[in-house]
């Protein structure tokens, strides 16, 4: 009887060893495996995106509105003096 005990306590305890080994191990290793690399990617992904695109943005913006406006109001001023010089000294 105490054999019979004996053998079968060891064998329950060797399989909870070895699944609780098996399994915290197997878990350990995926969690640490796959959570860093999921918040590493969707963090430089979303950082770089964002970045990105703001930048691009206001910077191809702010570009094309200042030298647009400098061009036309270069080109206003230059086309409205020559055309009233030009008026102004060829009248009569």
């Amino acid at each position: 009887m105490t054999l019979t005990l004996t053998l079968i306590m060891t064998l329950i305890m060797t399989l909870l060893m070895t699944l609780n080994m098996t399994l915290t191990l197997t878990l350990n290793m995926t969690l640490t495996m796959t959570l860093p690399m999921t918040l590493n990617m969707t963090l430089n992904v979303t950082l770089t995106m964002t970045l990105n695109m703001t930048f691009s943005m206001t910077l191809t913006m702010t570009l094309i509105m200042t030298l647009t406006m400098t061009l036309t109001m270069t080109l206003i001023m230059t086309l409205t003096m020559t055309l009233t010089m030009t008026l102004t000294m060829t009248s009569p």
